[in-house]
Formats: C-alpha cells, sequence, structure tokens
C-alpha cells in the first residue's frame, strides 16, 4: 500500500474540525455554567485548532499540485470555494484565539463567542464541501477506479498524451456499447447465433 502525497490533507484535516467544534461547544458550556477555567480550557483548544488548521492547510497547498486530475468539472470548480471558506474560518478562529488568549485571566469578550460560531458555521460548510468534491467530483480518488473518461484525465496530466488518453476513453466506450447490444462476449465463449436467441426468447 502507497501513501500519496495528496493523502496527508484528509489525515490531518479532521484534527483542526474537532479542536474547533470542540473548544466552540466547551466555551458555551463554560459561558451557561458560569466556569471561567473551563473557558480557558477552551482557548487552548482553539490554538491546538489554529495549528493543526495550519498543517493541514499546507497538506492542501500539497494536494492541489499532487493530487490526481481526474476529477469533474464541477469539483474543480467548487474546489475553490472550498479553499475561500476554509481560509476564511480560519482567519477567524485565528483572531478570536488571539483575543481570548490576551483578555486572560479576565473573561473573553463576549463578541469573541459570536465570531466564533460563525467562524464554526463556515467550517462546517468547508468540510461539506471537501467531501463533495471527493466523493461526488471524484478528486483525489485513485484513476484506475474511474470512469474512463475521468482516468483519460490523468493519463494526459502523467505524460501520455490526449491523443492516447482519447483513444483510451473511446475504447472502452465502443466495448461497452458492444457489450450493451450484445455484440461483446466473455473470452472463450463464442456468441449464440441468432437463431438460438430468437428461440429462447
Amino acid at each position: 500500500m502507497k501513501y500519496e502525497p495528496w493523502e496527508l490533507h484528509p489525515t490531518l484535516i479532521h484534527f483542526p474540525i474537532a479542536f474547533f467544534l470542540g473548544a466552540i461547544v466547551l466555551d458555551l458550556y463554560a459561558w451557561y455554567r458560569g466556569h471561567p477555567e473551563r473557558a480557558r480550557i477552551a482557548t487552548g483548544l482553539l490554538w491546538a485548532g489554529v495549528v493543526t488548521a495550519a498543517l493541514a492547510a499546507l497538506a492542501g497547498v500539497l494536494a492541489m499540485f499532487t493530487g490526481p486530475a481526474s476529477h469533474t468539472e464541477e469539483s474543480g470548480n467548487l474546489v475553490w470555494w472550498h479553499i475561500g471558506a476554509a481560509v476564511t474560518q480560519f482567519v477567524l478562529f485565528t483572531l478570536v484565539a488571539v483575543v481570548r488568549w490576551r483578555a486572560q485571566p479576565a473573561a473573553p469578550p463576549s463578541w469573541t463567542r459570536v465570531v466564533g460560531l460563525v467562524a464554526a458555521a463556515i467550517l462546517v460548510f468547508a468540510g461539506y464541501l471537501g467531501g463533495y468534491i471527493v466523493y461526488h467530483g471524484a478528486a483525489g480518488i485513485e484513476p484506475a477506479l474511474l470512469a474512463p473518461e475521468l482516468r483519460s484525465k490523468q493519463e494526459d496530466k502523467q505524460g501520455g498524451g490526449s491523443e492516447s488518453g482519447s483513444r483510451a476513453a473511446r475504447g472502452d466506450q465502443h466495448r461497452r456499447g458492444r457489450d450493451a447490444a450484445g455484440e461483446g462476449s466473455p473470452v472463450g465463449i463464442a456468441p449464440k447465433p441468432a437463431s438460438d436467441r430468437s428461440e429462447a426468447t
């Protein structure tokens, strides 16, 4: 099993998501119950999220340049929305973490909780887009598992040339068409004569 460079991003991205959302939930609980010590723990979780999010972002840049080209056009467009949302929530969470850290040991400003909730919503949206472009757009999927027209895009990227990729796609499509029409047959098995097929029906 080979570990590809673009697989580092989905490996790391779960950590900042857990830290950020966990910090928001804990901070709301601390505010509701009046526990300032738990609010300080939430600030620590925010900083853990900032650090791991920075690492995940660097891994995302690596994925942009090393990942397979075999994805849909929609996925290629949505990835920019994913990046924009991810950068926005990172900036907001970093702002909240800095302000809360500098305010200690006093209680964090109330507006930081509002900004934190907004950042959490944007984080969830960015995560949704990330999942969509993978599961619906084939981003980062092993090219051999994909449809011929998507595999040919990766072959072109690797230097196989658009002509060879197009030929491979056309060949697979032609074979699928023959099978659907009943012209193809398994290797080593001859197709039934037309008379036999009509008698069987």
